[in-house]
């Protein structure tokens, strides 16, 4: 009991606490639960339970699975922390006091939400400044999969990337583009399969082996890339060959620059969060492909 016991204490009531996504911040402001138990409390007095049973079940299942860093599940809870707060501010509008002590009681009560609020909207306006702030949001992902995006689509990347209308549906009627890709990231995964999956997300992405390159070693980065090049069956397209820039991809990088009089060396990238995302391209014409592919066969199966 004392593992869990210390692990409540440590997760709602310190900072920084064993939370992934809030580490500097409590999951609930410490006047709120002035609010909070005595809801708790009322709540099961009113034998409403089912509220009561929601409030606590994710808190109760985080705690007993021994993943105190899973507040994004523990988070679930919130609405229903909520209207148990909201029993306490019924009681109090149910109370029969003199008009005097009621705006004395509303009064603190409103400056315990205020004393709670300020804080929480402060700490959240400062997260917004930065975008890598909290890293396990993955905007940086994002930013990789609206760029690449677009350069698989065959249209003008954006510097730097921006939100674009219902852009998970792709839009009906625009041409394919005259080129096939298959892409190497470095950590962009599933976001990337999300925005590619009306491209064949499976096949782009199998040149790392729907795996980001910081996830595997390099043996098995130079294993996917040979494997996809050799499995792709030429069509009366063109292919796009891209890797993001990466001390770890070097290595790959300069073994297929024996094959770049077969095609077009390029490199794109965009700024996102003050930092610059490059990618390596090489863009092998169609009747060069099969060359290509023959000469990719030859090189060693394993990365020296």
């Amino acid at each position: 009991m004392r593992y869990y016991v210390t692990g409540l204490w440590s997760c709602f009531f310190r900072v920084p606490g064993p939370r992934l996504f809030l580490p500097d911040y409590l999951p609930i402001p410490l006047p709120y639960y002035f609010f909070l138990m005595p809801g708790l409390i009322l709540a099961i007095w009113q034998a409403r339970y089912e509220v009561v049973l929601l409030a606590v079940l994710s808190v109760v299942a985080v705690f007993t699975s021994g993943g105190m860093t899973a507040e994004h599940r523990l988070l679930l809870a919130i609405p229903f922390w909520i209207i148990l707060m909201g029993f306490v501010f019924a009681g109090l509008l149910k109370l029969r006091l003199a008009a005097g002590f009621k705006i004395i009681i509303f009064g603190v009560a409103a400056s315990a939400l205020a004393s709670g609020l300020a804080p929480s909207v402060q700490y959240i306006y400062g997260k917004t400044k930065n975008p890598f702030t909290i890293g396990s949001f993955r905007q940086g992902d994002v930013a990789v999969s609206r760029f690449l995006w677009d350069v698989v689509a065959g249209e003008q990347p954006a510097n730097p990337p921006r939100l674009k209308r219902d852009e998970f549906n792709r839009a009906k009627g625009i041409p394919d583009p005259r080129y096939d890709t298959l892409i190497c990231p470095r950590e962009a995964n599933y976001v990337l399969h999300l925005f590619l999956c009306d491209y064949d997300d499976a096949t782009i992405l199998s040149f790392c082996g729907g795996t980001p390159v910081v996830a595997i070693n390099l043996k098995d980065v130079w294993s996917h890339n040979r494997k996809a090049i050799l499995g792709y069956v030429p069509n009366d397209k063109d292919l796009k060959l891209i890797w993001e820039s990466d001390p770890r991809t070097q290595s790959v990088i300069r073994m297929f620059h024996t094959l770049r009089d077969l095609g077009t060396e390029d490199s794109i990238s965009f700024s996102f969060g003050k930092r610059i995302r490059t990618f390596y391209v090489i863009n092998i014409p169609n009747k060069n492909i099969r060359r290509f592919q023959k000469r990719a066969r030859e090189l060693p199966n394993i990365l020296l």
